[in-house]
């Protein structure tokens, strides 16, 4: 482990999101960096105008990796910092939307001998089973739940970016982080419409431990992995988690209807089609087993968390979730949520009926 080197061209992709906003702050900051790179499909306008002028030089190319000649982006880059951010749901709270596969393998073959890279992967990999141990740790197999779209093309990330690293001329430090559930105040609007809010649809009937990382401790994670050069892999997350029965009193009293885990998947699958769920169906599993994970490796790497699990749900979620809701939209919520458990127990029903007529 050493430092990254004097003078350094940093590029960074997925920079226009809050967690790609939040490195540009640090970046600019940086007395090793001399020029930083800012790539995104997204209007970059905004991160210019809000650059340090005293800082490192900034220069900021729009499109998406996969579409850009990138052979002049990545010139004379030292150092990678790859969101990896696509098109599509954002599924973790990183603000960071879809999974960008092809952008990733473009970027890949376009590099030159860089000197390290950082990819944002994500706990989601480890995939969420019965058996998980808890917590996992970095040894784990990464076995994500086939049925979700997201986890399965962050597993790919990793492995594109390991087989590049491996034949590879040159020796690059490659950092690849796992965060677990991310929050911030800009992701009350995403958390409250996902799987893990406060009033839904419950899969079976027990409540998973659960873990929520602040955005702020992500981009200091990925910021020192830079900066330190870290090599392997390395989850992020909070110290400990919150047990079910904390998680269940931080949530409050809104409404929660336990359904058939096949059930719950239908009725997610419409949810989002229809635009009131921020989650895909095939995160469902991810609601009821266990997939939280020991971040002890990135600790003794130098990483200290700043906010705990209990407080980073609490900035990132609504106050007062169900109890401070004004009386209407407490009806609403309820009389929804009511209506989906209806559909849910006759669905249920139906398909029992079916399976008895075989």
């Amino acid at each position: 482990m050493t430092s990254a080197p004097i003078g350094s061209r940093v590029l960074l992709t997925g920079a226009a999101g809050p967690l790609g906003r939040r490195l540009l702050s640090v970046l600019a900051g940086a007395p090793e960096v001399r020029e930083v790179i800012a790539v995104d499909s997204a209007d970059l306008t905004t991160v210019r105008a809000a650059w340090n002028a005293d800082g490192p030089a900034l220069r900021t190319v729009r499109g998406r990796l996969a579409s850009l000649d990138l052979t002049e982006v990545v010139a004379g880059v030292d150092q990678v910092i790859h969101l990896a951010s696509g098109t599509g749901a954002e599924l973790d709270g990183t603000g960071v939307s879809g999974v960008d596969v092809p952008g990733t393998r473009a970027l890949l073959a376009a590099l030159g001998p860089v000197d390290s890279m950082v990819v944002l992967s994500s706990a989601t990999v480890y995939g969420a089973w019965p058996q998980n141990p808890v917590p996992l740790t970095e040894r784990a197999a990464v076995r994500p739940n086939p049925g979700l779209e997201f986890a399965n093309e962050k597993a790919e990330v990793e492995r594109l970016t390991l087989n590049w690293a491996a034949v590879a001329a040159f020796d690059p430090a490659v950092a690849i982080l796992r965060p677990t559930l991310t929050l911030s105040a800009e992701s009350l609007d995403w958390m409250e419409r996902s799987a893990w809010g406060v009033v839904g649809l419950r899969a079976g009937s027990d409540v998973p431990p659960a873990q929520f990382l602040h955005l702020d401790d992500l981009a200091s994670a990925i910021e020192l992995a830079r900066s330190l050069r870290l090599d392997g892999s390395f989850n992020v997350a909070p110290d400990g988690w919150i047990p079910p029965d904390d998680l269940v009193g931080l949530r409050g009293a809104g409404p929660r209807f336990p359904l058939p885990p096949p059930v719950a998947a239908r009725l997610a699958s419409l949810s989002y089609r229809m635009s009131l769920s921020s989650t895909p169906s095939g995160a469902v599993p991810y609601t009821m087993y266990s997939w939280v994970v020991a971040n002890d490796r990135l600790r003794a790497a130098g990483w200290t968390p700043e906010s705990t699990n209990e407080e980073t749900f609490v900035a990132g979620t609504r106050a007062g979730p169900w109890a401070t809701l004004n009386a209407r939209r407490r009806q609403e919520l309820g009389l929804a949520v009511a209506v989906f458990g209806v559909i849910g127990l006759v669905v249920a029903v139906v398909m029992a009926l079916r399976r008895w007529l075989r």
